[in-house]
């Protein structure tokens, strides 16, 4: 079973965290198929908080797209716990309603519906 960070980009934001080294964190998630990027845009799946004050911009934006659905925002603890196995991750939160989302088609199934109809 693939781990729930596998092909994930994530954005480190805030100072070393308390329970390891930057490189140490960097490391263990890309044993387990993760990327970490050093900015937040589009494609970011999670934003890691360590230790942070709360005052830059690039945490402020962070708040802003956890809110909207774009990304999740993890708590340091919260990462090393799904990192670790001992936890699941948090279930993202439905998106802006400005936003619509379309499923991907299903060939069999609208093959299906056009010969019923």
């Amino acid at each position: 079973m693939a781990h729930p960070f596998q092909d994930k980009l994530f954005a480190f934001i805030g100072n070393e965290p308390e329970r390891c080294k930057i490189r140490e964190a960097r490391d263990a998630l890309d044993a387990v198929g993760g990327v970490v990027d050093a900015r937040i845009h589009s494609f970011t799946s999670y934003v890691v908080e360590f230790r942070h004050n709360g005052k830059s911009e690039k945490y402020k934006q962070a708040i802003r797209d956890d809110r909207n659905g774009y990304l999740t925002l993890l708590s340091e603890e919260q990462f090393f716990d799904i990192l670790e196995g001992r936890a699941e991750p948090p279930e993202k939160p439905k998106r802006n309603s400005k936003i619509t989302e379309i499923q991907p088609h299903d060939p069999e199934t609208e093959a299906l519906e056009s010969e019923r109809v």
